[in-house]
């Protein structure tokens, strides 16, 4: 504490005549740490902070970001004497704060922060770790550190702190607040430590593929997984993302075992899907003794909310009541906030809402067999059904339909997968039928009361591979293959939450390969969302993509073997997923050559790619998540490393070279709540590029889905944006996904803000006009500077960053 504070504690304390707390008080004053904190007190110099700021201002854009600006912000900010880490915090606040004038500003405070964090934790990967394993013994894992300590010299000697330069502040915080091994909220390890980490847990035993991975790791080539990031080098390691379990519902007493099992999974940071299709009616006192579970491990791990979606057939008894747990306006509902809701909806359900038919809703017990059945085989049962049968449940398809949308509007869900769809383009059909799917609706997997579906996802970060001209897909063919291999490899070293679990994974051994910042390939190249060339360059690459997956699969199986479960799948027939979708893939990549080798080795993975939503490590890599468009050109961004102001770089990249990023531009952008359509001085070609996700239409993100689905064997977190919608927009919209094939029509339906807040003129404007009263003092930033983020959905805090990765 300042010592004018230490000095009113003081008095206070002698005042109050409290020995006890006299006696600790004193005992604080003469310990170490409070002494150490004394003599790093030191008053702020003007001089030495500037000087700081134009050293770490480097390769910014020099027109646009002013170090002079930050500093007249900290000293405005500052207290009479400060740590020098606090200085820096500060400073790397009030860069932050200038982040909706110039991106740079957010870059400039992610080299703050870093500077601090450098300052505290020695440069040396080894010694790092070394210095962890003395202060807790029971962190790190032996084998890790054995790797550390036999490749020592070299780990250290391919470090590259140079590096952490790049990351923005965002992405520095989400770091620090999930990723870093920490003590008391302090960061214990640097980001190439991180990267570092993560390379050497996976290739404990090759000095050369750990050295590999890091590079790509801190080149930001790549991401895994959230779980991967989180215990990689740790005893306890849980690595995977996704779970999908089945209720046990055999009797009375199994679904507590289910609890149970679901418990385990959420303590250890895993997403999870439920799948509800043999539980009988009454399935919302059993979802309550979920949402219990995971609003308890939420307050007793602090990586991350836990969070389960539930997956119940839409034929099932309890559809009426199910879909009904978010609606508010209904007070005899019970609240589940860590649950959310998906429906398998097969294809007669949506003709018979087309034909304004009868739906008939059963007991799992009365039709055992239905479940388990798709296409013509699930109508022929469900017609059988109907006629011999008394359904528990009779309605109408249609009036069912559209309170299900009404829903959607009011609450983003819920979820939609199309069960024939899944099931016929199942690349585990031979293991048995899909019924749910995970958190985010991305993994389809096989799943039954001994066999909990995982999988280990990975990002690739497409920007990365983009420039102004080209996009290298050769370079990206080779990076998958890495990322593949080294997915395949955490498998194995992976500790598994259930024996279910662990038995699933090593059968199947299900990986899923995603993307990140498909829309700043777009932007970075010029193309508009709906343009020829982005809908081809999106095809492309999720087909390269897919032959590198299939491709490093084939060359694992030749050395390993295939997975267990290989004899009598798809792959063995030489159907891949393209086949499954009657889809002929382009010359890009010869994937005729590849099923030969194929049919000659198998394949090591029986699932190899799926799009997540990717939430939290997009914002790492410091790219928009995902394949989805940006909400807004400047919005406030919030996730579980906190709440950020983002404006579009490249919008002010090609802004700054029109001579168009001026103070009045700005303004205008964040009064338009980040849309530019309406801003005259601004280009048209530039308008069509920077459309934000409210300003495409629908139909193209759609489009782009399905041209994506043949080369992705999982499904896609597809999120829609419909600024107002009516019932008939979504009803069209989904209409528009089912017909296109899609397994996942609908993740999220987002909705614009009906109104927003309108912020004070002096909040927007520069420095300089905030102190126009003459007062010397600054106008506080708004906490909505650049508008609400447009999202009345549920929060992506509960689902996306519990979820992807």
């Amino acid at each position: 504490m300042p010592k004018d504070t230490y000095a009113n504690a003081r008095l206070f304390l002698v005042h109050t005549r409290n020995r006890e707390w006299v006696r600790i008080f004193h005992g604080f004053q003469r310990s170490n740490s409070f002494q150490h904190y004394l003599h790093s007190l030191e008053r702020f110099a003007y001089d030495k902070i500037l000087s700081t700021l134009k050293q770490l201002s480097f390769g910014l854009d020099g027109k646009h970001v002013s170090p002079d600006l930050v500093a007249l912000s900290v000293d405005r900010s500052k207290k009479h004497e400060m740590t020098t880490d606090a200085i820096l915090s500060l400073a790397a606040r009030c860069a932050a704060d200038l982040g909706n004038q110039h991106p740079d500003y957010m870059i400039l405070a992610g080299r703050l922060e870093v500077r601090k964090l450098h300052r505290n934790v020695k440069p040396s990967f080894v010694e790092t770790m070394v210095d962890i394993d003395l202060d807790d013994p029971q962190l790190l894992d032996p084998d890790f550190l054995k790797a550390v300590k036999k490749y020592g010299h070299a780990l250290d000697t391919a470090l590259r702190h140079d590096r952490d330069d790049r990351i923005s502040y965002p992405g520095f915080k989400t770091m620090a607040s999930m990723y870093f091994i920490t003590k008391q909220d302090r960061g214990r390890e640097r980001p190439q430590h991180l990267w570092m980490r993560v390379a050497v847990h996976i290739h404990r035993n090759n000095l050369t593929r750990a050295l590999e991975t890091y590079d790509l790791l801190s080149r930001g080539l790549y991401s895994h997984a959230s779980p991967t990031l989180f215990n990689a080098g740790l005893r306890i390691h849980q690595l995977s993302s996704c779970f999908v379990q089945t209720v046990d519902c055999s009797t009375p007493c199994s679904p507590f075992s289910s609890v149970h099992d679901a418990s385990k999974i959420f303590m250890q940071n895993g997403g999870l899907g439920l799948d509800l299709h043999n539980s009988q009616p009454g399935v919302i006192s059993l979802l309550e003794m979920f949402d219990a579970a995971a609003n308890y491990a939420s307050r007793n791990q602090s990586k991350r909310p836990s969070a389960a979606t539930a997956t119940l057939p839409i034929w099932h008894a309890d559809t009426p009541y199910f879909i009904e747990i978010h609606d508010h306006r209904d007070v005899s509902n019970r609240d589940f906030p860590n649950l959310h809701l998906a429906l398998f909806v097969p294809d007669l359900f949506m003709d018979r809402v087309q034909e304004d038919g009868i739906w008939s809703m059963f007991d799992p017990l009365d039709v055992p067999t239905l479940s388990g059945l798709h296409g013509d085989a699930f109508v022929s049962e469900y017609l059988r059904a109907e006629r011999e049968l008394c359904a528990i449940y009779v309605a109408s398809a249609r009036d069912l339909w559209l309170r299900i949308i009404q829903l959607q509007i009011e609450g983003g869900e819920p979820f939609i997968l199309y069960s024939d769809s899944i099931n016929a383009k199942n690349n585990q059909r031979h293991i048995g039928p899909v019924y749910s799917t995970n958190l985010c609706t991305e993994i389809v997997q096989h799943t039954s009361s001994t066999h909990t579906a995982v999988c280990t996802l990975a990002s690739i970060v497409l920007p990365s591979f983009a420039t102004e001209t080209a996009f290298d897909l050769q370079e990206l063919h080779r990076v998958v293959k890495i990322v593949v291999r080294n997915t395949d490899s955490v498998i194995d070293l992976n500790h598994y939450p259930t024996a279910a679990a662990c038995y699933s994974a090593k059968q199947t051994r299900a990986i899923g390969v995603g993307v990140i910042g498909l829309a700043d390939v777009f932007h970075i190249l010029g193309f508009p969302y709906d343009s020829p060339t982005a809908r081809l360059l999106s095809r492309s690459i999720a087909e390269t993509i897919y032959h590198a997956a299939l491709e490093a699969s084939t060359e694992l199986a030749a050395e390993k073997g295939p997975y267990p479960s290989y004899e009598g799948s798809p792959a063995q027939q030489q159907i891949l997923q393209y086949d499954m979708w009657d889809t002929v893939p382009s010359s890009i990549n010869d994937f005729a050559a590849l099923k030969a080798r194929v049919r000659l080795y198998g394949l090591r993975n029986s699932m190899l790619t799926a799009q997540m939503p990717t939430a939290t490590t997009s914002q790492v890599t410091g790219y928009n998540e995902s394949t989805d468009p940006y909400i807004s050109n400047c919005y406030t961004r919030r996730a579980l490393g906190g709440e950020f102001q983002i404006t579009c770089p490249t919008l002010v990249r090609d802004l700054s070279r029109a001579g168009l990023w001026t103070t009045e531009i700005r303004r205008k952008i964040i009064r338009a709540h980040g849309s530019i359509q309406d801003i005259e001085d601004i280009p048209s070609r530039l308008k069509d590029i920077y459309r934000t996700a409210w300003e495409i239409p629908q139909r193209v993100l759609l489009d782009l889905a399905i041209e994506r689905a043949p080369f992705i064997d999982q499904s896609q977190s597809t999120t829609v944006y419909m600024r107002a919608p009516t019932i008939s927009q979504v009803h069209s919209m989904h209409m528009y996904g089912w017909k296109g094939g899609l397994k996942t029509g609908m993740y999220y339906l987002r909705t614009s803000a009906a109104a927003y807040p309108t912020p004070p003129f002096e909040y927007i404007d520069d420095i300089e006009r905030d102190d126009e009263d003459g007062d010397g003092q600054r106008t506080p930033k708004s906490a909505t500077l650049c508008g609400e983020s447009p999202t009345q959905s549920p929060p992506t805090s509960r689902a996306c960053s519990a979820c992807e990765l």
